[in-house]
């Protein structure tokens, strides 16, 4: 199989999906003690939490490729709560030492 830039942007939102789900459902407890929050802007999705122990519920996806004023606005949502910023940059192609049909 080769890992084109669309096979690893798909997983990112599933990931994304089901993170987002998680925490949609915890956001109804009654005072969010976890300080869940989500954030959608175009094809970004930023999901945080206060708990320093829920490093999978702080996240962006949909980063790459993103203007500089799209990107500060997701800086802004995690400074909002206090919590640093966790934005994964997806290569939008791959290095030719790696785009040769080898990748895992």
């Amino acid at each position: 199989m080769i890992l084109t830039p669309e096979l690893v942007q798909r997983f990112e939102y599933h990931q994304a999906d089901a993170v987002e789900s998680l925490l949609t459902r915890s956001l109804s407890v009654p005072g969010n003690p976890e300080g869940y929050a989500l954030y959608h802007d175009g094809t970004i999705r930023a999901m945080r939490s206060t708990n320093p122990r829920a490093s999978l519920a702080t996240q962006t996806c949909g980063a790459a490729g993103q203007p500089a004023d799209v990107l500060r606005r997701v800086v802004e949502f995690f400074n909002a709560g206090r919590v640093p910023a966790r934005l994964r940059i997806e290569p939008d192609r791959f290095t030719s030492a790696r785009d040769d049909g080898s990748n895992p």
